[in-house]
Parts: structure tokens; C-alpha cells; sequence
């Protein structure tokens, strides 16, 4: 029984249900012309250790036939032909994820390629999904965002095979993105508050410093503020706040 593949244990497991249900139950019907020559029938209770052996032959069963392989799964991430850890904003990256049952190549299932950092691999923090091939291998194409990734590869299982999880691999994605800034003033005459609001799209939250200048006198810098998050979500904002402004004084 510990050799035999799936679909043997499961014709093994099914020839001997009928058998263990009636050992198991205790009212297994005989001829009762078997022992004492007569032709009627009658209740005949199987002793104690023919109860056993087909509970044991059962249970031995039971394990075989709903065993599955163990599978690897491994994550390679290229861009443009070639392995990558980091790339320009605006690149293509495949990510392949290569399932094998030992030496052999799993050819059927599901893979998804998830964000390392997330508990499960469901929801939001899905990247994409894709079918293993004949190679067993699952390719996806994506355009990541800005930021720094972490990335893993799922092999979600079948009855046959077990699943399995590659192990993280990076990607840091470089570059500019547009901003917009939004000025506001607050206070009154010789005491005023500059406000600027910074709006930013993509993972990473506007960072940095905001140069506020007196454009009436050449650009002079009245003062300098660093950003700091002020909301974060699809869309992401910041806000500086200088100093407060005295003049006339």
C-alpha cells in the first residue's frame, strides 16, 4: 500500500469499504449451513480479530489513497530577457514560476503570484494568475509602479499534487512620477502661514522638502519645510508647512 499510486489506492480503498462496513457493524449475513449444516440463514457475529483485520486493511487504505505529492515551486523574475532586481519605471517584467514533484514537471494547476509581505495570497494583494503548461512552468506579464516589491509564487494544488510557495524575490522599481502642488495662506498681516499640498499617483507617498520663494523680489526664499504624509490611498498626498512668516517687523 505505500507504493501504490492514487488511483490504485482509491480501487483498493473502494473493493474494501462493502467488506469493512459489514466486519465493522457486526451483522455480517452467512449460511448458516457453513457450521451447522443447516440450509437457513441467520445472524452470524464475525469474531473480534476479522473485525480488526479489515479495519486495518481499511484504515491503511485510507492514508494511500488521499495522499498527494509534494511539490517545489520556484519564482525567476526577468525583464527583457534577463534576471532582474530592479528596473525603470515603465518596464515590463515576466515573472515564470516552475513547479516541479521531484525531477518531474507538474503540468496541471494553478500558480499566483502574490505580494511576499501579505499573509495570504488573496484579494488585493494578488498580482496575477496563470496556468502551468506542458514545460511546468506559469508566466505572467506586468507593468509594476514605482516602489520596492516583494514577490512570490503560489502553486495553489490538485488532488494529486500538494501545494507549494517559492521563495521571495525583489523588485525595485525606479523613476519619477508627476506631482501637483496646491499653495494656501492662513494668518493675517506680518504673520502669515504657508501651506503646501503636494499630490502624488503610485505606491510611494511624495517625500522631500517645499522652498517657498517671494516671486515680487526675485525668487528670495521666504522659507523651507520638509513633506511630510498627509494621507495616503489611490492617490497619495503630502503637506509642508513652513515657518510662520513675519514681515514689516
Amino acid at each position: 500500500m505505500k507504493n501504490c499510486n492514487l488511483s490504485r489506492c482509491t480501487q483498493m480503498l473502494m473493493f474494501l469499504v462493502p467488506f469493512a462496513a459489514f466486519a465493522l457493524s457486526g451483522n455480517l449475513q452467512a449460511v448458516s449451513g457453513a457450521f451447522s449444516g443447516r440450509t437457513r440463514r441467520r445472524n452470524y457475529r464475525p469474531k473480534g480479530s476479522v473485525q480488526v483485520l479489515f479495519a486495518t486493511l481499511l484504515l491503511a487504505a485510507l492514508p494511500a489513497a488521499a495522499s498527494s505529492v509534494v511539490t517545489t515551486t520556484t519564482l525567476g523574475v526577468t525583464s527583457a530577457g534577463s534576471a532582474v532586481t530592479t528596473i525603470s519605471s515603465g518596464s515590463v517584467v515576466t515573472l515564470t514560476a516552475t513547479v516541479t514533484a521531484g525531477t518531474t514537471p507538474v503540468t496541471i494547476g494553478q500558480v499566483t503570484f502574490c505580494d511576499a509581505a501579505a499573509t495570504y495570497c488573496t484579494d488585493i494583494h494578488v498580482l496575477g494568475t496563470a496556468q502551468l503548461t506542458s514545460s511546468g512552468t506559469a508566466t505572467f506579464n506586468l507593468r509594476p509602479g514605482l516602489g520596492v516589491y516583494g514577490i512570490k509564487a503560489y502553486f495553489v494544488g490538485t488532488t494529486a499534487y500538494q501545494t507549494s510557495m517559492s521563495a521571495t524575490q525583489n523588485l525595485t522599481v525606479t523613476g519619477t512620477l508627476p506631482s501637483s502642488t496646491a499653495l494656501t495662506l492662513s494668518g493675517v498681516a506680518g504673520n502669515y502661514t504657508l501651506t503646501a499640498n503636494i499630490g502624488g499617483g503610485g505606491r510611494l507617498a511624495p517625500s522631500g522638502s517645499v522652498t517657498y520663494i517671494d516671486s515680487s523680489n526675485g525668487n528670495a526664499t521666504l522659507a523651507t519645510a520638509a513633506v511630510s504624509i498627509l494621507r495616503q490611498s489611490r492617490r497619495l498626498y503630502g503637506v509642508s508647512r513652513s515657518k510662520r512668516l513675519e514681515r514689516g517687523r
